[in-house]
């Protein structure tokens, strides 16, 4: 990917509108809760603000951006996709550090780990010197990790003027952060939503043209070796007590005649399906499916 378009996709995030909101509240303030829908960008793109910010004013190298995050999957994977945005490899001015693996080198300014690798690191240096900024993503994840940096955090800005701190997420209880930073500002950055076309079942079946093989674990069972149609329903209809009428029962107690009608716009094989298929067992050949077009995606649900 060429370098216009990692700045395009960057741009294209909504913390990108809140670039400069960001900085000018850090510069009034030492503290900032922000809160950002899932999807934002605030976990790879506000680091980098800072980092930027700093470089900009020839101020980059005394920048040290450190950013905890509750678990080491999250930390890597954030830590690989903030380098490939800046073009480098993992390891330079983007790193990441966990239990037993660290990627970093004297040239990282951004520093990708989990709560326990700050906290060891607060063992040996109490003040965290040297760190410009501590970024708390993921603040909502209550734990008893969190919570004591949260109180050595509180603890050590009095006494180490330079530091900033950032509380982030995306279900952050702002006031409750807020206030116990003594009335620390809080930021909000939107987020966006896509458009996503719910399916069922029965979509699903006829997209992919779904048979329901006879000795899966799924299929449904009927008395006799070889079951017909109308077999089907009338056993689950009197399994209902067969008093209800044909649009009050549910598709299980339906004949395949009736499964027509009631599915007129699917093809045959669909109601095939839909007859065939157990409601009391998942058909694991049909739960993960991901279905795309070229304009389109769909999101497969069992309602």
């Amino acid at each position: 990917m060429c370098i216009r378009d990692r700045l395009k996709v960057r741009r294209n995030l909504p913390a990108h509108g809140s670039r400069q909101a960001v900085l000018d509240a850090l510069k009034a303030s030492r503290v900032l809760v922000v809160c950002g829908e899932t999807g934002c960008g605030k976990s790879t793109q506000v680091p980098q603000f800072l980092l930027e910010a700093a470089t900009a004013a020839s101020d980059g190298a005394r920048c040290s951006v450190i950013v905890t995050q509750p678990r080491r999957v999250a930390a890597v994977s954030l830590a690989r996709r903030v380098a490939a945005e800046r073009g480098e490899p993992v390891g330079r001015s983007v790193g990441y550090s966990i239990r037993l693996v660290a990627k970093q080198s004297k040239e990282t300014r951004i520093l990708y780990c989990t709560t326990g690798i700050v906290l060891r690191r607060l063992q040996d240096d109490a003040l965290l010197n040297g760190v410009s900024h501590l970024i708390v993503d993921e603040a909502h994840e209550r734990s008893e990790e969190s919570d004591f940096l949260l109180m050595a955090i509180a603890r050590m800005l009095p006494a180490n003027p330079t530091l900033r701190v950032l509380l982030m997420s995306a279900t952050l209880n702002a006031d409750l952060f807020s206030a116990y930073f003594g009335g620390a500002p809080t930021l909000t950055i939107p987020g966006r939503t896509f458009p996503v076309t719910p399916l069922y079942l029965e979509d699903a079946i006829e997209l992919t043209r779904h048979v329901v093989r006879k000795e899966a674990e799924w299929a449904r069972r009927t008395k006799g070796p070889t079951p017909t149609r109308r077999q089907y329903g009338r056993e689950a209809a009197a399994r209902e007590g067969g008093g209800a009428s044909e649009g009050e029962r549910d598709d299980e107690a339906l004949s395949y005649d009736e499964l027509r009608r009631r599915y007129g716009g699917y093809s045959a094989k669909t109601a095939q399906a839909l007859l065939e298929l157990s409601h009391d067992a998942v058909d694991y050949e049909l739960s993960l499916i991901h279905i795309s077009e070229p304009t389109r995606r769909y999101a497969i649900s069992y309602a």
